[in-house]
């Protein structure tokens, strides 16, 4: 049964989630490069994240998505032929990032303390260039679906393009926690 939907993205979608994941990485690399441990410490409320607590979070999950999700998603049942792949792909890009609605993360993504800030960035940095090497090089990106926990059936493509936009609305809040007026400074 043929369906609308393509095996692969275009290589303009696949050149704008390659931007995208290497924009985002490289902006986490300068939000967090001149900090002192007071500043990656400072949490603005108790049950709020502090930076360092963010660069762990963002590390564990991109490491769990490269070695458990993306592998499986080459295996994943193929979607609905009739599922809007493009809109799904704009709603990610345009509403992933805002930071007005809380998703609290599950537990195993939380952070620990297990690492450092400096061994969370140099963990997420190579588990970024694992997703970046899995977009260029995975064949069929389109044709196979699995549910996200909190964007419901994407495709490989959308899986790579969340971890972007994941990043992006991890960065707003990075933001946020340095405009704090209680910020060390």
């Amino acid at each position: 049964m043929e369906t609308s939907i393509p095996a692969e993205p275009t290589p303009g979608e696949r050149q704008l989630c390659h931007d995208y994941l290497t924009s985002t990485r490289d902006k986490l690399v300068e939000a967090t490069s001149m900090l002192s441990p007071e500043q990656f410490a400072f949490k603005p409320a108790p049950s709020q994240w502090s930076i360092a607590e963010v660069l762990e979070h963002l590390a564990v999950l991109e490491s769990m998505v490269v070695a458990n999700r993306l592998p499986q998603l080459c295996d994943a049942l193929p979607g609905a032929p009739d599922r809007d792949y493009r809109l799904i792909d704009a709603n990610i890009v345009k509403n992933t990032p805002v930071r007005s609605a809380v998703f609290p993360a599950p537990e195993i993504l939380h952070p620990t303390g297990r690492w450092s800030p400096g061994e969370s960035l140099k963990a997420l940095i190579a588990a970024r260039a694992q997703t970046i090497t899995f977009l260029e090089t995975t064949p069929g990106l389109r044709q196979h679906v699995m549910a996200h926990p909190a964007a419901g059936p994407l495709d490989a493509y959308q899986w790579v393009l969340i971890i972007a936009a994941h990043t992006d609305r991890h960065l707003n809040q990075i933001q946020e926690i340095k405009t704090n007026p209680a910020f060390p400074g």
